[in-house]
């Protein structure tokens, strides 16, 4: 079965505008300078599988949904549930430090989970050794701050 030419340059398009409403949003709404001014952020688009749909150019972006597939089944997700976490460990690289809060949220269509939009940003204050959470001297993960382990915000039946 042909693609039509059309038809894929309209998807294409669409999904880049709604990367770009993500990040203006993302640097409209951020209270971290590192968001705001720095730009150290990545929001993308994934797939049921995890795998990486639509971004702009990032440092990261793939892995960040495998911890969440590996722990919550699809078939129990719900409209309105938001995937957080920030364990490097987790994602095997794809957050780099604490300091990157990583929020997944799945998206629907007919009842039925079909993507996940995935926001990362880097949180300037988070505790650790140092105040900003900044700490080249640190000697071991805990120094850097806060770790949240993959949670989940369960939404409310309606």
């Amino acid at each position: 079965m042909a693609v039509n030419p059309v038809v894929l340059e309209i998807i294409r398009g669409s999904l880049s505008a709604t990367i770009k409403e993500m990040e203006l949003l993302m640097e409209r709404c951020a209270l971290s300078p590192f968001i705001k001014e720095k730009k150290d952020y990545f929001v993308g688009i994934f797939d049921t599988l995890g795998r990486l749909v639509c971004c702009h150019l990032s440092q990261s972006g793939p892995g960040m949904i495998a911890p969440i597939l590996e722990v919550y089944p699809i078939a129990d997700m719900r409209p309105g549930d938001v995937y957080w976490y920030n364990d490097p460990y987790l994602s095997k690289g794809a957050v780099q430090h604490h300091q990157d809060m990583v929020f997944a949220v799945p998206v629907f269509h007919a009842g039925r989970a079909v993507a996940f939009t995935v926001t990362y940003g880097h949180y300037q204050d988070i505790g650790g050794v140092k105040p900003g959470s900044i700490s080249p001297q640190a000697t071991e993960i805990f120094h850097e701050g806060t770790l949240v382990p993959l949670s989940v915000s369960i939404a409310k039946a309606a």
